[in-house]
């Protein structure tokens, strides 16, 4: 009896010391955090949201291009627009603008610098990425401008020629303001490079 009374003890140490803590040596398994928001990749449908309180459809996505600073200007609106009107001054409603590093695989965090394969594509102002809903009503009234402070913009494609075509995926968002989604780019201008 005694014999296996000192067994059942022995068994059940045995069993409590290797389930209950780790071995000598070994590493407790580590924990896990999810991705955060700004570090998770856009989404590759097209670009939709809701900016100044509408449904928002991106339509067309124009742009002009910095060679000296490597930055495109983009502008997606909702409507018809085209290289020869986008900038035009009787342009009105709600656009998203981008302000980002053009080049092929560059991405980030809105309001941080912008990363191609995991390092910074520069350390100039000009290398942090922006974006900001802005609106043009009719003459007369004052224009909103809101700036995003979330979220996280990639460019698939990118040319700096004129009339070449690139895509760039955003998600952004502030306020009543928010959309996600890839829009295809034409690169209206090309700024002389001084």
């Amino acid at each position: 009896m005694l014999r296996f009374l000192m067994l059942m003890v022995a068994l059940v140490g045995v069993g409590c010391s290797s389930s209950e803590s780790p071995s000598e040596g070994s590493t407790p398994p580590a924990e896990t955090t999810p991705p955060k928001e700004e570090d998770k990749p856009v989404s590759a449908t097209a670009l939709t949201g809701t900016v100044g309180g509408q449904p928002f459809v991106g339509k067309v996505a124009l742009a002009n291009y910095e060679p000296k600073s490597g930055v495109a200007n983009i502008f997606i609106f909702d409507r018809d627009r085209t290289c020869e009107n986008y900038a035009s001054a009787d342009e009105t409603g709600w656009a998203v603008t981008i302000a980002v590093r053009w080049q092929s695989g560059v991405s980030g965090a809105i309001g941080k610098l912008a990363t191609l394969n995991g390092a910074p594509v520069g350390s100039s102002s000009n290398d942090v990425i922006s974006v900001m809903f802005r609106d043009r009503p009719p003459s007369g009234e004052e224009k909103s401008s809101v700036f995003a402070h979330t979220g996280r913009v990639e460019v698939i494609e990118a040319s700096p020629d004129k009339a070449s075509r690139g895509r760039v995926r955003v998600r952004a968002s502030e306020g009543e303001h928010h959309v996600e989604g890839e829009m295809p780019v034409e690169i209206c201008v090309v700024y002389p490079d001084e």
